[in-house]
């Protein structure tokens, strides 16, 4: 009797703590860290909010972090590794740097943790990473170049004003705008200077080309550098021809007020919304493309009323 009391008190033990492991698994909450690029620019907030409202549809539990500056990438590092550190379910990063990140996300993904990319490539093995989810960074290169190339009749010169060197994404839409240059015009580019995402910086490296240079065409290729050149090209009576890369409500303006010839505009809402849809398949153990590139347009007075084009802002 007492051998059989033993067996059923074990099986009654054995009952309850399967009964709240299954607790625990149903009220087990997905928690998803978001790390972009920096805060404190609309674009990523954007990208933020269409994360944050298609994750609510999922019951995910969102955390947001991302470094002051798109150059900081020590501090981006850091965010991912605290990221680790609380077991989360899965990490969407927009990488500042292609390099830097690469081995924090490979231990991420050791650890079990998925990984979606956005925004801008890592150095990594598509193997060792979710899903990337990326622009056409070279397609707005050219399309930059292009309108450059028409404004300018092909003739004259440039200078580009960028993040950093080892900011892949500018870097990406910098060499396809001078390839194309080189290939369809006689202009020739005669300076390329770094804002650092700073706003200060790119007003200053602005300044530096036009007193250096006369330009007859300014191209900035990223949002950070686009602002800076922006306070300035908005004081010269007889400016450049300017074509930016651009997010922020003033760029989009300086369009209509001619102080600015055309911007290269995507959509950080379908970012987001693309990027958490491919998480949540990732986790639910679905279907899903690796390898996404959404679309970069060009916005300038004429265009501003394109559906195609609204469709990107």
């Amino acid at each position: 009797m007492r051998v059989l009391a033993r067996i059923a008190s074990l099986l009654l033990l054995s009952s309850s703590l399967l009964v709240t492991a299954c607790h625990r698994e149903r009220h087990h909450v997905v928690t998803i860290a978001v790390i972009p690029m920096t805060g404190g620019q609309i674009y990523w907030e954007d990208f933020q909010k269409a994360i944050q409202a298609d994750a609510s549809k999922y019951g995910y539990r969102i955390s947001f972090a991302a470094p002051q500056s798109a150059a900081d990438y020590e501090r981006q590092a850091a965010m991912v590794a605290d990221a680790i550190g609380q077991h989360v379910d899965g990490i969407i990063v927009a990488p500042s740097h292609q390099l830097v990140l690469a081995s924090i996300l490979q231990r991420a993904t050791q650890a079990g943790i998925a990984v979606v990319v956005a925004g801008a490539p890592i150095a990594l093995p598509s193997s060792a990473y979710a899903a990337y989810i990326g622009l056409q960074d070279a397609r707005a290169g050219v399309l930059a170049a292009d309108r450059l190339i028409e404004l300018m009749h092909g003739r004259g010169s440039i200078g580009i004003i960028g993040v950093s060197p080892t900011l892949e994404a500018s870097s990406t839409r910098e060499k396809a705008f001078t390839d194309e240059i080189a290939a369809k015009s006689q202009i020739k580019i005669v300076s390329i200077k770094y804002g650092l995402s700073d706003w200060a910086r790119g007003r200053q490296a602005t300044l530096d080309t036009l007193a250096e240079h006369p330009v007859q065409g300014i191209f900035t290729s990223d949002e950070f550098a686009t602002v800076g050149a922006l306070t300035v090209m908005s004081t010269i009576k007889q400016r450049p021809y300017f074509v930016g890369v651009g997010q922020e409500p003033a760029t989009a303006h300086a369009v209509i007020e001619g102080k600015l010839d055309a911007i290269i505009v995507s959509n950080p809402e379908k970012m987001g919304e693309t990027a958490i849809t491919v998480m949540h398949e990732v986790l639910s153990k679905e279907d899903y493309k690796k390898s996404q590139l959404l679309p970069m347009k060009l916005l300038d007075r004429s265009t501003l009323d394109d559906p195609a084009i609204r469709a990107t802002q």
